[in-house]
Formats: C-alpha cells, structure tokens, sequence
C-alpha cells in the first residue's frame, strides 16, 4: 500500500482498498485511481445499503479493521484475511 505525507493510504500498485468497520465502508479519498471497479464496488454497496464513503483512512484503521477487500480491474472485488500477516477480527465476511 502507498500513503501520503500525513500516512494516510492512497492505493496498492493496481488495485484499490476498502476496510469495513462497524457496518461502514471506507475508501481513500485523495491520490487514488478512481477506476471502474473501485466506482462499481461503491455502487454494488449502495445497492446492498451499506454506508460506503471515500474518507481519508490510516494506516492504523486498516489493521483494526472488522474486514477490508480490494478492487482491481484484472481482479475484480477480492477479500483481504491478513494485514501485516496478522488475520483481521472478522475475516471476510459473508455474501449477502
């Protein structure tokens, strides 16, 4: 993952973040690609009714995270089960 100068996450080589927490979806807001799977991922999560919101997001919220995913054109949506090799409190969750 790439971070600014105030070490908050931007994005990974080709692909784009999102961590859940409490119900809620967070993606970086500045210094990202804004692509079409990010944008689908955004919209897929509207459908679905879940609060989803560009924001900035810390290096430290990502490792508390209840569970994160990230999106890429060659990858589609994927989850994310271990950040720094240490498994996230939910793990990916269910589909709904």
């Amino acid at each position: 993952m790439l971070v600014d100068g105030a070490g908050h996450l931007t994005e990974g080589p080709g692909f784009n973040i999102f961590a859940v927490k409490d119900g809620r979806a967070i993606t970086p807001n500045h210094g990202v690609l804004k692509g079409i799977t990010r944008r689908t991922a955004l919209e897929l999560l509207a459908e679905l009714q879940i609060k989803a919101e560009p924001a900035p997001l810390a290096i430290g919220d990502l490792k508390v995270t209840d569970e994160a995913f990230i999106t890429s054109i060659a990858g589609g949506i994927m989850p994310v089960g271990r950040i720094d090799g240490e498994a996230l409190r939910a793990g990916p969750g269910p589909c709904p």
